[in-house]
């Protein structure tokens, strides 16, 4: 059944009305993205002369280690500037009979094929073959893999579900983004923390301890799973209404009221027919 949500997401695009300026647009914008990703990669090549020159006092592994958290800070505020949502490409399947669980898998799904994704991986894994591997050995590098993969697929859901919250209250994103620049400034402006040491504190015990990377692993499968039962839960537009908004049904049709939004909808095209001239025509010649 993937597969076959794939096949129709495909079909809609190109059957699409604007698929020539829609073609254009993702065309631009892949030239975009592969340019700032070609950056990326260079940037990652040269890390450790960039970390010696950036903290000339610092051992090369303590700054890496020490960016890496910071990294993710800033890549999550910006997923919760910039990251879509895959939600409204499923509700025409809403009303099949189709099982939950394929249609959230499927979202689920979607939701790894964001650009965030492959930042870290550009950015971090030139470095991680380059010098981890030579200085600490194959687990160590397996390990800083692996909790990278996992911080990221964290940050993944993590955005989502912030942002899906959100859309029900639009203070859980202010207070999401507020908590991060406020962490932001403890450290940078105020002083009053250091993420570096934070981050250190993990992924430097990482490089003699390469089982600590099942931590992200098991906090990203965590998220992932939040947001599965979230979605499972709210999936029909009717469920996503806040609890105080009580459904009132605007149809003259007693028996569609029944379904909700979709008996609306139902009774809105009956009144439609009802009302145009070519189906009564229609109708009297039988």
């Amino acid at each position: 059944m993937i597969s076959t949500f794939f096949k129709h997401e495909l079909k809609a695009f190109w059957r699409s009305k604007n698929t020539g300026k829609n073609l254009a647009v993702r065309i631009i914008m892949a030239i975009l993205i592969l340019y700032m990703l070609l950056n990326v990669v260079v940037v990652g090549f040269f890390l450790d002369k960039i970390l010696g020159k950036t903290f000339p006092h610092d051992p090369i592994l303590f700054s890496f280690c020490g960016i890496i958290l910071i990294y993710f800070m800033g890549e999550l505020f910006a997923r919760l500037q910039l990251q879509e949502l895959p939600t409204l490409r499923v509700q025409p399947y809403l009303q099949l009979p189709i099982k939950r669980n394929t249609m959230v898998g499927y979202l689920a799904l979607t939701a790894l094929f964001s650009v965030f994704n492959l930042w870290p991986i550009v950015l971090f894994f030139p470095f991680i073959f380059k010098i981890i591997l030579h200085d600490a050995g194959g687990f160590a590098t397996l390990g800083f893999i692996v909790s990278i993969l996992g911080i990221s697929i964290l940050n993944n859901y993590l955005a989502l579900y912030i942002k899906r919250k959100a859309n029900l209250n639009g203070w859980v994103f202010l207070i999401a983004a507020a908590v991060l620049v406020l962490i932001g400034l403890s450290d940078f402006m105020w002083h009053i923390i250091s993420i570096r040491n934070i981050s250190y504190l993990f992924f430097g015990h990482l490089i003699n301890h390469p089982v600590l990377a099942l931590v992200p692993v098991l906090l990203g499968v965590a998220m992932y799973y939040l947001n599965f039962i979230y979605l499972k839960q709210n999936l029909y537009l009717e469920e996503l209404s806040t609890k105080k908004d009580k459904y009132k049904s605007s149809t003259e049709y007693p028996m569609l009221s029944y379904f909700g939004a979709t008996g609306d909808l139902v009774a809105n095209e009956v009144k439609l027919i009802l009302r145009n001239k070519r189906p009564k025509s229609q109708g009297n010649r039988f």
